[in-house]
């Protein structure tokens, strides 16, 4: 929609095609028709059966007023009982619809709480000019920022970071006992820990004596 009204498309009687490619391959196309207070949307729709169904139906615009001026236009889904105003409108099945009705979440969303949190402290290291690897120093203020803009984003730096590490501290705690637990000793080079060794060396005297013990036993008891 934001390109749509950027690009002067939704003036009434403007019609357009939208083009969708997969390596260089058009696999999908949708041709729009703007009205006053709609746009016409008409496309295929492929089917379970592998066959196409040709959908052709109105969706409904809103226009809201922006404080220094001008409007903003949105859609509103055409889905029934929903009428929610939103700028982007996705196909996941028959009809375009709101990711509301859809049930289509962020992939954020998707994330594990300490992951979305040290995404977060990356980002914010990025937008001050730094790198994103949390052991590097924190970036210094870029010149056109005011300090209190910089203070605030690195308070948010630190507490992101404060909620990522508890996590990542127990998933490490757990790899070095599991590493343990087997019989590593974890340091410079990961060697056999020396506790484990005369349970080994049981377990191998009792292997070799079933061996042998296999051998002694006659041709037809085998």
């Amino acid at each position: 929609m934001r390109r749509w009204q950027r690009e002067g498309l939704l003036r009434a009687g403007e019609c357009f095609t939208l083009e969708w490619k997969r390596q260089s391959e058009v696999v999908a196309t949708i041709s729009v028709r703007a009205e006053t207070d709609q746009v016409v949307l008409s496309y295929r729709n492929p089917t379970y059966e592998g066959s196409w169904t040709d959908q052709e139906y109105a969706v409904r615009l809103e226009r809201t007023s922006c404080h220094y001026g001008g409007t903003r236009t949105w859609f509103l889904c055409p889905t029934r009982g929903c009428g929610r105003r939103v700028a982007i409108l996705y196909l996941a099945g028959a009809v375009l619809a709101c990711r509301h009705c859809y049930q289509l979440g962020y992939q954020s969303q998707r994330e594990a709480p300490y992951m979305r949190a040290i995404h977060r402290a990356q980002a914010i290291r990025i937008k001050l000019g730094g790198s994103a690897n949390l052991n590097q120093p924190f970036p210094w203020k870029p010149e056109a920022m005011r300090r209190s803009t910089y203070q605030r984003l690195r308070r948010q730096a630190e507490e992101a970071e404060s909620r990522s590490w508890p996590k990542l501290v127990m998933l490490a705690s757990f790899s070095i006992r599991g590493l343990w637990f087997l019989g590593f000793n974890v340091g410079s080079d990961v060697t056999r820990c020396p506790r484990h060794e005369p349970r080994r060396a049981d377990q191998q005297q009792r292997c070799s004596r079933m061996k042998d013990f296999g051998r002694q036993q006659p041709e037809h008891t085998r």
